[in-house]
């Protein structure tokens, strides 16, 4: 049987669970598997039978295990290698206290996406905006405005993570019809796509990794306005010349950081600039340069341990 997904598992410190996260995130993974082995003893004392609990979950022995899935063509495009520079580089900036334990193994495709199609349904990211999986047969039964449609594969689950919902509902609320969107650090490109949809005319996405084009396109192709969006490989806001009605950011708080003095030139004296990616513990260290650079803070939103900021620049 054709071998198509490789399944990645990470051994993290407790304390580098959420920079870890992070950093998959930007890698394009925001779906994740967390187990942890702590949770699954204090679950086993409550059980009647230690077989209703998974046989995987109670044979690894590490506290911590976090798991992605990478499609083969990806692993073999040198994926691994960009996985340890990105981890070596948060291990360089303090931010990790120890590179985790990587362990990989192949899974078989047809297990893969029968599993998929069984398991994702749409997922309800705001009062009027959903992912919806290409298969689903009843979704233009959902009485939604945007509606993002994805195909099975990694950037499915995209949504789940709390810096990506707040910055949709961010975008919900400040994309307006006709305006030019910049997405700094696109990833998968969930935010693009949902700035084209929520009806800007514009939308230029960019992404240090030159593999974001391909990927950013081909997530964006089931949707009604995948021609709005324009993606390049650029660091940052280097690539850009335009000036922006918003500029969203859903990147680590080092990096937002090194932005904040480009970001003046780039935004309309009216425009709107979303920030998230970062813990809420970070949230004074983040604004801080942007407030140097004469913007303001409008609204906070924050979930779990994340925030999402959404800032203006100050009137003269």
């Amino acid at each position: 049987m054709e071998e198509r997904y490789i399944k990645v598992s990470f051994y993290p410190e407790k304390e580098d669970l959420a920079v870890l996260e992070a950093s998959l995130m930007q890698l394009g993974f925001t779906s994740l598997e967390i187990h942890d082995h702590e949770d699954i003893e204090k679950l086993k004392e409550d059980l009647p039978k230690w077989e209703l609990l998974d046989e995987d979950m109670l044979n690894h022995k590490e506290s911590l295990e976090v798991i992605i899935y990478v499609d083969l063509e990806v692993w073999q495009e040198g994926f691994y290698k960009k996985l340890l520079a990105r981890l070596e580089e948060d291990k360089s900036r303090g931010l990790l206290s120890l590179i985790p334990k990587i362990k990989s193994e192949k899974l078989e495709s047809k297990d893969w996406q029968e599993g998929w199609k069984a398991y994702y349904k749409p997922i309800h990211l705001t009062r009027f905006m959903a992912i919806v999986p290409v298969w689903e047969e009843n979704r233009e039964e959902l009485n939604l405005p945007v509606k993002i449609l994805l195909d099975p594969g990694l950037a499915f689950g995209t949504g789940s993570h709390p810096t990506t919902k707040m910055c949709l509902l961010a975008l919900e609320q400040f994309v307006r019809p006709g305006y030019e969107v910049v997405d700094v650090g696109c990833g998968s490109g969930i935010l693009s796509i949902a700035a084209g949809e929520l009806g800007a005319s514009q939308v230029y996405s960019y992404d240090i990794d030159p593999n974001c084009e391909k990927i950013v396109l081909e997530n964006a192709r089931f949707n009604a306005h995948a021609d709005r969006l324009k993606v390049a490989t650029g660091n940052l806001l280097d690539a850009y010349t335009g000036k922006a009605d918003l500029i969203v950011a859903n990147i680590l708080a080092g990096v937002l950081e090194e932005m904040a003095k480009d970001v003046p030139n780039a935004l309309k004296d009216d425009g709107h600039l979303i920030l998230s990616g970062f813990l809420s513990s970070q949230m004074e260290r983040v604004c801080k340069p942007f407030e140097e650079e004469g913007l303001k803070v409008l609204q906070v939103l924050k979930e779990k341990d994340w925030t999402c900021v959404v800032m203006a620049k100050e009137e003269d």
